[in-house]
């Protein structure tokens, strides 16, 4: 068992044979609106158990367990999580976490989820968050001005640069 803020995790379960039946898991993305989208996880198990959810950002060499949750609809524990991302269990074997407030910092963010077998994790599929152009704004252009991205920007207001379907395009304006 682990012990995560409070909440503890079993990692694996035997059946009354001695053998752990087969598992599967899949996480699905859904964008509920431009800042909000919902990471489900749901898997066939003979056992209900703690599910993990992994995030991987551009800045990361490998995922990082960022939630872990379990339970069911009456009781559901989640480990403490940040003020824009709200986590439920739907059933003891379908979780759900929406996350809101999406920033340029969320783009090409990758999520799987993970249930034990055996003592052993067994890792869903993996979904990548997209961050709509709509919702760059004016978060995007500081980005691009902070991490130096394409080209230097030395006075805003005289470069404008958004990246419409994919393509980034880059404006100067000269007086």
């Amino acid at each position: 068992m682990i012990n995560i803020g409070g909440l503890i995790l079993a990692l694996g379960f035997v059946n009354s044979a001695g053998l752990t039946a087969p598992v599967a898991i899949n996480i699905a993305l859904t964008y509920k609106n431009d800042t909000c989208v919902v990471l489900a996880c749901g898997f066939k198990s003979d056992f209900a158990v703690a599910v993990g959810l992994y995030m991987k950002r551009k800045s990361m060499s490998s995922f990082a367990r960022t939630i872990a949750i379990g339970g069911n609809a009456t009781n559901c524990q989640v480990t403490p999580l940040p003020a824009n991302i709200k986590c439920e269990c739907v059933s003891e074997r379908y979780v759900s976490c929406t996350i809101c407030t999406l920033t340029v910092e969320n783009d090409d963010e990758q999520w799987k989820c993970a249930i034990p077998s055996n003592g052993i994790a067994v890792f869903s599929n993996t979904v990548k968050i997209m961050v709509p152009e709509e919702t760059r704004g004016s978060e995007h252009r500081k980005g691009l001005r902070a991490n130096n991205v394409g080209s230097t920007l030395t006075n805003l207001s005289e470069h404008i640069s958004w990246r419409p379907s994919g393509m980034f395009v880059a404006l100067s304006i000269k007086a």
